[in-house]
């Protein structure tokens, strides 16, 4: 019996001929008069047509998106745009050669992915828990998210075998003091919830990345340089137009998110200086050990406390007891667990593989995201002032794409 031939598709031949074109077009002195500047040989035709394989292979990822996968994403060329961006830097700032550059501008952009989308979700999550804040405490929150999600790690680990060494990286001390202080972050962020809006928690909050600046130039060492603390004072000058402090818009309550990014910088700078040896999903673990456990001890306390009637109807988010659960409340239980394993491994590999001060200027995303939740899920719409800051904070967050090449001169 003869075996079947499988047929070869006919753009396989295709695309190798034209790859084996391209490669050797700089070899060859092919001139085509009104498509072509110059013969192929000459830097500016190897320009152009390097700049055309660049966005023919824009061209075939959005293929592979679209025509394939279905899926729309005006993300795919942000980040292509990452990308380029910063190799271009990387060959002219560095020095260095091209197939180098092109790996460290690949991490660069995994890196601005992580950060961003991180973040995204990060917005998302305190969206859910201002909708939870008039029905669940805040410690029963913890407790539950966090300890489905550590369930949730736990089995992924599990199933790849890595159970052991989950366990053995979360219950390192340096990883728990960081699970500590983003337990603390996110118990000042979410004292804050019910009486202040999103975009206003977001603003003071990303006083944080300055904090980030500041303790990683004195603590670890890491260079910020000009553009780096140009990028901030701009990114933080639109922080204090959304802020408006001294007006009447300013609210004492909005030092509680303040505390939090103090707290959030002081656990980016312990990942950047003290986790680099363990995975993301053991950092996340840690986290939510953190929130369980100080949840826990929260619920104890005030079960032995026992606030009066009048203390928990000015502070229910945070004095009230055990509450019971209807099925909706399970769900989003479910849904924050979801998120804050997601969230805590993208910002633990961000803030691992990438200076602190770095990520941190595009952290400020966040403020945009915010504003839309805040818009779409409580009708509240960013003022003049508001929109001025966000757009201060999106350019110091373009000016930190060169914060390292400046650092390097």
């Amino acid at each position: 019996m003869i075996a079947a031939v499988r047929k070869v598709p006919v753009a396989v031949p295709i695309g190798v001929g034209l790859a084996v074109l391209m490669a050797c077009l700089p070899l060859l002195n092919i001139s085509i008069p009104g498509v072509l500047p110059t013969p192929t040989y000459q830097p500016g035709t190897l320009a152009l047509l390097s700049l055309a394989m660049i966005f023919a292979a824009l061209a075939l990822t959005y293929n592979m998106l679209l025509g394939t996968s279905g899926m729309l994403s005006f993300g795919h060329a942000l980040y292509f745009g990452a990308g380029a961006y910063g190799l271009g830097i990387v060959l002219e700032n560095l020095g260095v050669p091209l197939f180098p550059g092109v790996f460290l501008a690949l991490i660069g952009g995994l890196v601005i992915a992580l950060i961003t989308g991180a973040v995204f979700l990060m917005s998302f999550q305190d969206a859910v828990v201002k909708l939870a804040s008039a029905g669940l405490p805040l410690w029963q929150l913890n407790v539950l998210r966090g300890g489905l999600a550590l369930a949730v790690l736990w089995g992924l680990a599990a199933w790849e075998g890595e159970a052991r060494a989950l366990w053995r990286g979360a219950l390192r001390p340096w990883n728990l003091l960081r699970g500590l202080l983003l337990a603390l972050m996110y118990l000042f962020l979410y004292a804050a919830v019910p009486v202040l809006s999103l975009p206003a928690i977001g603003a003071a909050f990303y006083t944080g990345p300055l904090f980030i600046t500041l303790l990683s130039a004195a603590l670890i060492g890491e260079p910020v340089g000009r553009r780096g603390w140009i990028a901030v004072a701009i990114g933080f000058a639109g922080v204090l137009v959304m802020l408006r402090p001294g007006s009447d818009a300013f609210s004492p309550a909005i030092l509680l998110p303040v505390l939090g990014g103090l707290s959030y910088a002081l656990s980016a700078i312990t990942t950047r200086s003290r986790c680099q040896e363990d995975t993301p999903q053991a950092l996340a673990a840690s986290v939510n050990i953190m929130l369980l456990t100080t949840g826990g001890l929260a619920i104890g306390g005030l079960a032995l406390w026992q606030p009066d009637a009048a203390r928990i109807a000015a502070y229910p988010f945070l004095l009230e007891p055990w509450a019971a659960m209807a099925a909706a409340d399970w769900g989003m239980i479910a849904v924050l667990a979801g998120l804050l394993v997601l969230i805590g491994v993208g910002l633990a590999g961000a803030y691992r593989d990438a200076p602190p001060n770095v990520v941190a200027t595009f952290d400020y995303s966040y403020l945009l995201f915010a504003a839309l939740w805040s818009f779409a899920l409580f009708g509240e719409t960013p003022d003049g002032p508001t929109l001025a800051g966000m757009a201060l904070i999106v350019l110091g967050g373009g000016l930190a794409a060169r914060r390292k090449a400046d650092g390097r001169k």
